[in-house]
């Protein structure tokens, strides 16, 4: 039986050095996905400088770089919301339009730029549930 234990403790200890060198050599999802707020900004510059020269196209590509760089760029995130609804995607603007305003973009330009997703889309009530609350605010303050 000193043989069979042996054997068991050999394969348990060989088992916890891989497991250990793993966890070394793979890094985590919290150290593969750093933030390079200085890198996402430049791509947010670059995407701007596409827009001036017409080219829609590479200023996603860029805004996606941004965005793959820090998520929480709220700026490309709304800019490539407001490209799509310029390229008439309903679907892919209001993803990004929503990420935006989870993340702390509420005004009411992003809200109508969320409206105007949604009624791409026939999302009529929603469109118009977003934008009730605004639209009271509005017509309280123009009473006055």
């Amino acid at each position: 039986m000193n043989g069979l234990f042996a054997k068991r403790l050999l394969k348990a200890t060989a088992l916890a050095a891989g497991l250990a060198w793993l966890h070394l050599a793979v890094p985590t999802g919290v150290h593969a996905a750093a933030v390079d707020k200085e890198k996402s900004e430049s791509y947010l510059r670059e995407a701007h400088e596409f827009l001036k020269k017409g080219d829609g196209n590479a200023a996603i590509i860029q805004l996606k770089n941004a965005l793959q760089t820090d998520p929480g760029n709220v700026s490309a995130r709304k800019l490539l919301g407001e490209i799509y609804l310029r390229t008439g995607n309903g679907p892919s603007a209001e993803k990004e339009l929503n990420a935006a305003m989870r993340r702390g973009s509420t005004g009411l330009d992003v809200k109508i730029l969320l409206a105007r997703a949604m009624l791409l889309q026939g999302k009529n009530q929603e469109a118009l549930d977003l934008l009730s609350g605004e639209l009271e605010h509005l017509l309280i303050f123009s009473n006055r």
